[in-house]
């Protein structure tokens, strides 16, 4: 079967991003590009480009494809990829690792969606993007200020996209949705547990989560993003919380 439905996912090698693709590569009806330093997916429906999201030179060379489509699928952008950094107080971060972190973050994901927007502005298909934000970028979590920052920034960005499109391209607008996934047993989980207490005072309500089951599995965080991404018309905000539905 010919994928009719195209995905542009970035950080596929593990936690939400690996669940959401191998969900996605369930239907043949799905092809996924994967975007990330890191290939850990083989499928006949899966592609991927190897890219540092750190690298914004390189970022801004991303080129979206629209040989393979006719206008009567859909194409979407998920920007899942994310780094929490140093967990510090501001006094005691480093410049580099500030950049780096709003690189990753906040920046390479702003650039796609720019890049995005641009290469499928008369695309006749249904148009989709899709942050993965960050509770964190809704309340201000100490020793987190550049990630929390960033998603902050993130949700911005999506309300703003989601504004122009409604306003400037109505005959048919990409919707954009910024999702706040909840607390999901990633990674980056593992990086928060083992923070020192004297940097981040939270650290055992965190390491709480863990040791009383209450992390959400990255798999049900990915069958809700699915249920976004098969009904977007049915979400009428930009900004989405997947506690709340």
């Amino acid at each position: 079967m010919t994928p009719k439905n195209y995905f542009y996912l970035t950080g596929t090698s593990s936690g939400i991003g690996l669940a959401l693709a191998k969900a996605l590569l369930e239907s043949p009806e799905n092809f996924v590009y994967g975007i990330g330093r890191n290939k850990k997916i083989i499928h006949s429906n899966y592609g991927h480009y190897f890219l540092d999201l750190a690298e914004l030179e390189e970022v801004s060379k991303f080129h979206f494809d629209k040989s393979r489509y006719t206008g009567n699928e859909s194409v979407v952008l998920i920007n899942n990829a994310a780094t929490l950094g140093q967990v510090l107080h501001m006094g005691k971060r480093e410049g580099v690792e500030i950049a780096r972190e709003y690189a990753v973050n906040l920046t390479a994901p702003t650039i796609l969606m720019n890049r995005f927007l641009s290469a499928y502005k008369s695309f006749a298909g249904n148009k989709v993007i899709l942050n993965v934000s960050s509770g964190a970028g809704r309340h201000p979590i100490e020793s987190w200020a550049t990630y929390c920052a960033a998603k902050a920034g993130l949700d911005m960005a999506s309300l703003v996209a989601d504004h122009e499109q409604r306003t400037h391209n109505s005959a048919n607008p990409a919707r954009v949705f910024s999702v706040a996934p909840g607390i999901v047993d990633t990674p980056m989980q593992d990086v928060i547990r083992q923070t020192q207490p004297e940097e981040f005072s939270e650290v055992a309500r965190f390491q709480g989560y863990k040791e009383h089951g209450s992390l959400t599995d990255p798999k049900a965080v990915a069958a809700q993003l699915l249920k976004i991404l098969r009904n977007p018309d049915n979400y009428d905000k930009v900004l989405l919380d997947l506690r709340d539905l």
